[in-house]
């Protein structure tokens, strides 16, 4: 033994989500849906932290107060997993896409949230893996945003995975409730995949995917799920359980690309 502090990789979570609305719908699974995520996380997984947001503390300036927090503690080699469930919508010919928070009022852009703030935050993250899950209206609209490719994100070698999963696909707006359920369909679908892993080490990132693909693919939600990565990242992380608490690189992600996604020309 030569001493030598070896440094683990850690997984993080950072949360956002509104449902009480003072101008706009409120959305009565969206807290739900974030609890319900994390806690299957904590049940099931070796998470170290999370940040969570929620209702009238979700603003521009504590989304970047938290990544503030976030940017001072994860190390490189380090995971984030990013979850958004609140409103969304676009604006103008490029069809902007925008979160809309607690004060957000429907007509008043100066009230919402620019999605691509959001995206340069993430770029200034100096970890290995970052995966962003968006559960609102028009979240596939996040794959047409000048941050999503930005060349910063082909910039600095630790930078493995910058992954992207929408409720929908582009112009696609999004349900919050279906049947008796408490939970969205999106966040439904997403605990339901974390709970029922039989694997006792590891989860793959595409496995979630596909399996929420499919519920989308055989229930009538009125959107499609939609799965990316960012500039210059290959789709190469998975979410895994205590014994290998991170997102890592490896090389069946692209072929479970290929098998289980069939709007992967949309990318």
């Amino acid at each position: 033994m030569n001493g030598v502090n070896i440094s683990m990789p850690k997984t993080y979570v950072f949360s956002i989500a509104i449902e009480e609305y003072a101008f706009l719908p409120k959305l009565p699974n969206a807290v739900n849906d974030s609890n319900g995520i994390i806690k299957t996380l904590f049940d099931k997984y070796k998470i170290d932290d999370v940040w969570q947001l929620e209702n009238d503390n979700v603003a521009s300036n504590t989304i970047k107060d938290s990544f503030s927090k976030i940017k001072a503690i994860l190390k490189p080699e380090d995971s984030l997993l990013i979850i958004y469930n609140g409103h969304g919508t676009i604006k103008g010919k490029g069809e902007t896409a925008y979160w809309q928070f607690h004060d957000s009022k429907e007509r008043d852009e100066n009230t919402w949230y620019k999605c691509s703030d959001f995206f340069d935050e993430m770029t200034e993250l100096d970890v290995a893996h970052i995966a962003l899950f968006v559960n609102s209206c028009f979240s596939g609209n996040l794959f047409h945003q000048d941050g999503f490719n930005a060349s910063k994100y082909d910039e600095g070698k630790g930078k493995k995975t910058r992954a992207l999963f929408t409720a929908g696909l582009r112009n696609e707006a999004t349900i919050d409730k279906y049947d008796s359920n408490k939970n969205s369909p999106f966040a439904s679908a997403f605990i339901e995949v974390l709970s029922n892993n039989k694997d006792q080490h590891e989860l793959y990132l595409l496995n979630i995917v596909s399996y929420i693909y499919s519920q989308f693919n055989k229930n009538e939600y009125g959107s499609m799920p939609r799965y990316g990565t960012f500039k210059g990242r290959k789709p190469d992380c998975r979410l895994c359980s205590p014994l290998v608490p991170h997102l890592i690189v490896n090389e069946l992600a692209d072929t479970l690309m290929f098998i289980t996604f069939e709007c992967s020309s949309q990318i």
